[in-house]
């Protein structure tokens, strides 16, 4: 296991929270070590931390700018409500390779599902949900969303912001 491979798993380890209620999949950690969602500092382009945060937390959550200072408080919050966010990929993919490097982890996915027993899973990004979204189902897993939830990078806050507000709802609490 690399060294980058290590460092965030020892971060999301960290924040895992007991009992895990709501278990949220993204794809593979961003391919700049320095970044990554449990990080405490990252100055900018931590967009699925941001965009995630800004739709579990509504109006609490600040400007952005003043809120990355804090994000340390914001991990510890998400980590005491229950939220855990993994990435179904360990290390940075290729991009033209998305969904059968995805499928190609399935197993490690489907194991971390077993092992935190969470009430409510949610899949991040279409390659995320196109490679997985028959297999946990097919093993019982509690998917709550019926289709994709777009990746909130690349001008697709909205949009990410728009599947996440019908997704709160079914949450398990």
């Amino acid at each position: 296991m690399s060294e980058a491979i290590a460092l965030r798993q020892a971060a999301t380890d960290r924040y895992r929270p007991d009992p895990v209620k709501v278990l949220f999949v993204a794809e593979s950690p961003p391919d700049v070590e320095e970044r990554h969602f449990y990080f405490p500092n990252v100055p900018r382009a931590d967009t699925l931390w941001v965009e995630l945060t800004k739709v579990l937390y509504g109006d609490d959550f600040g400007v952005t700018k003043n809120e990355r200072v804090r994000k340390a408080e914001w991990l510890a919050r998400f980590q005491a409500d229950g939220y855990w966010m993994i990435e179904a990929v360990p290390e940075p993919i290729h991009k033209k390779r998305r969904e059968a490097h995805v499928l190609e982890y399935k197993d490690r996915v489907l194991g971390t599902i077993a092992d935190c027993s969470p009430s409510s899973v949610v899949l991040i990004a279409t390659p995320v949900w196109r490679a997985l979204e028959e297999p946990l189902c097919a093993e019982g897993v509690p998917l709550v969303q019926t289709g994709p939830v777009s990746f909130p990078g690349h001008g697709q806050q909205g949009r990410f912001r728009e599947a996440m507000a019908a997704i709160l709802p079914l949450l398990v609490d």
